[in-house]
């Protein structure tokens, strides 16, 4: 399934102004479309210069398809860790890998989504992490000292 996002845009950007964001959006959000690239709108026929707001409404779709610009990444191994072998169960519902930055639990190797789990893009990986699953099941046991 291709990823989706909602693109929020400002009152006069254009079909290019789109694209551009788009590219912007799925470069930061996805580890394997660095190098994304808008190649067309799919189910509209329109020109770069034409204003989105005239012919879009609000809340309608847009199927843009593009490509990664680096040619020799398989589609495969564009996941972060390789060939996609990993057991997704995020909390938006995603029961596999999408290639959005992902995180594992330490404990369990359930794989969410970074963002689902309040970690922003921007900001580094922790080097533990506990799903909160696993974070409920840890019993802090009390110490043994007299």
């Amino acid at each position: 399934m291709p990823p989706l996002e909602c693109i929020a845009l400002k009152n006069k950007a254009t079909f290019n102004e789109l694209k551009l964001e788009v590219e912007r959006k799925f470069r930061e959000l996805y580890w394997g479309l660095k190098s994304f690239a808008v190649e067309s709108i799919m189910n509209l026929n329109v020109k770069g210069t034409d204003l989105v707001s005239e012919i879009v409404e609000v809340g309608q779709k847009i199927v843009l398809e593009g490509s990664n610009a680096e040619s020799g990444i398989i589609n495969e191994l564009i996941y972060e860790g390789g060939v996609n072998n990993r057991a997704v169960d995020c909390g938006c519902g995603a029961k596999e890998d999408d290639g959005e930055r992902m995180i594992s639990c330490d404990i369990c190797e359930v794989w969410q989504h970074s963002r689902c789990v309040q970690i922003p893009n921007n900001q580094e990986m922790p080097p533990i992490f506990l799903c909160s699953r696993c974070e409920k099941e840890i019993m802090i046991l009390p110490s043994m000292a007299p």
